[in-house]
């Protein structure tokens, strides 16, 4: 179906960002480092409700894993007045 191609030096990601869903960013980033992955840091939460690490493709383009966790109360808060404000 498909027939061999040239292959192209590797470019720059250039300002492209990618973020993937995953059930677990900590189980994740441990088998993606045992794997010998390029990671920027561990996996952090995030007040507006994410886990999440970034791992690099050869190319150097990031690729967020994010798990999904519970929103911090503080940062709602402050989204729906900043919300109700412009509205």
């Amino acid at each position: 179906l498909m027939t061999p191609r040239e292959t192209f030096a590797a470019v720059p990601a250039g300002g492209v960002w990618v973020s993937v869903g995953v059930a677990s960013a900590d189980a994740e980033y441990e088998r993606l480092a045992a794997a010998g992955a390029r990671l920027d840091g561990k996996p952090e939460d995030r007040p507006w409700g994410e886990r999440c690490f970034v791992v690099r493709d050869p190319n150097g383009f990031g690729i967020n894993l994010s798990q999904t966790i519970a929103m911090d109360e503080a940062f709602m808060r402050t989204q729906n007045q900043l919300t109700h404000a412009a509205g």
